[in-house]
């Protein structure tokens, strides 16, 4: 959930200044850039968190080249997973990977599975009715042991699933964005990228990853995702939480407009 005020809302941790769910806020000023004109202020609140999430970890964490670096496009890796490709963050995650040129393995629910499709995900898997392994076992047939980049953006027990689906012999990567079990056992030939996002906060070099969002934005490359607004301002956040919790928001984005 985004909250849609007429500052940037975000937050820089150990600043309150910088807290949600307040009608103004203090933020560094490397973290601000324009939005573009093709973009309407409401959807432009899923720009801050779901796309710069994704937009990093592909180019800071996982390596994968920006579209501009990606003439010899032969030799990156040929298939990224994405477990959770009709999240926000995986609907950004699909559209930065293909630009890149890597064919994009979704895991999807069968509702969501042709909004994936529509990215530009060539193989989205509709995880309804299906066990985890045999989901695994959906996705080595696709890669068979050349799988060797993966984003988990669901949960712990998905996380696992995608070093089960990694190669087994060849060095990989896996960005949990939703964090591994404690204690889980890690393949020695598989590395966990240290996705952490305020290091665009404290790391003003980092912003070169926002400006070449912004720049396929404005190119008009990506597509943004639906979003649903709420416009009761801080008396709606409770709603929105409880929204989410149900989880029936189909990838859509909730954003609470404050004024």
């Amino acid at each position: 959930m985004m909250i849609l005020a007429n500052t940037p809302v975000g937050t820089y941790y150990r600043d309150r200044r910088a807290g949600t769910f307040q009608e103004f806020c203090v933020v560094p000023q490397h973290t601000v850039l324009p939005l573009p004109s093709s973009i309407t202020t409401e959807s432009g609140a899923c720009l801050g968190v779901a796309a710069l999430t994704a937009a990093m970890t592909l180019w800071k964490w996982l390596k994968v080249p920006m579209p501009t670096f990606t003439s010899d496009k032969t030799a990156h890796p040929k298939h990224i997973l994405i477990w959770g490709g009709s999240a926000v963050t995986g609907q950004f995650a699909v559209q930065l990977t293909s630009q890149s040129g890597l064919s994009v393995i979704a895991v999807t629910s069968a509702k969501t599975k042709p909004l994936v499709e529509r990215l530009g995900a060539p193989h989205v898997l509709a995880r309804d009715g299906k066990s985890n392994d045999q989901i695994v076992a959906e996705i080595r047939a696709i890669t068979g042991d050349d799988l060797v980049l993966a984003i988990d953006i669901v949960g712990n027990t998905t996380g696992a699933c995608c070093l089960e689906a990694l190669s087994k012999t060849k060095a990989g990567v896996l960005a949990p964005l939703a964090f591994l079990k404690e204690g889980q056992v890690v393949p020695d030939n598989i590395a966990i990228a240290p996705v952490e996002m305020k290091r665009f906060i404290i790391e003003m070099g980092n912003r070169v990853y926002a400006e070449e969002l912004n720049r396929l934005m404005t190119s008009g490359l990506m597509v943004m995702p639906e979003i649903e607004v709420l416009n009761g301002g801080l008396d709606d956040i409770q709603e929105g939480l409880e929204m989410l919790k149900r989880g029936d928001m189909n990838g859509r984005k909730l954003v609470v407009r404050i004024s």
